[in-house]
C-alpha cells in the first residue's frame, strides 16, 4: 500500500509542477493563493503537495480543478491518476 501511496503522490506533484511551470509568477502566486483559501490549508501544505511531501486530498483536487482545471473533474473524486494532459 505504501508502494501506491508513494506512485500516487509523485504522480499528482509531477503534474500540479508541470501545470505551475505554464504559469507566470503572478499567475502562480494567485493560483496558489486561491487554492489555498478555497481548500482551506495553510500555504505551506500547499508547497508539501507540490514538494511530494504527501498526497493532495480529493476536496483539495476539487479545489485545484474549479481554480485552473488543473486534473479532469472525474479523478477529483476517484484515485485514478491525473491524465497526462491538462
Amino acid at each position: 500500500m505504501t508502494r501506491i501511496n508513494n506512485d500516487i503522490k509523485h504522480t499528482e506533484a509531477q503534474q500540479l509542477n508541470a501545470f505551475l511551470d505554464t504559469l507566470t509568477y503572478w499567475e502562480r502566486v494567485e493560483f496558489v493563493t486561491s487554492v489555498v483559501k478555497r481548500a482551506g490549508v495553510k500555504r505551506q501544505t500547499f508547497m508539501n503537495w507540490k514538494a511530494m511531501a504527501c498526497r493532495i486530498p480529493d476536496r483539495a483536487k476539487v479545489r485545484l480543478w474549479r481554480s485552473r482545471r488543473v486534473c479532469a473533474p472525474s479523478f477529483a473524486i476517484s484515485h485514478r491518476p491525473w491524465p497526462r494532459s491538462f
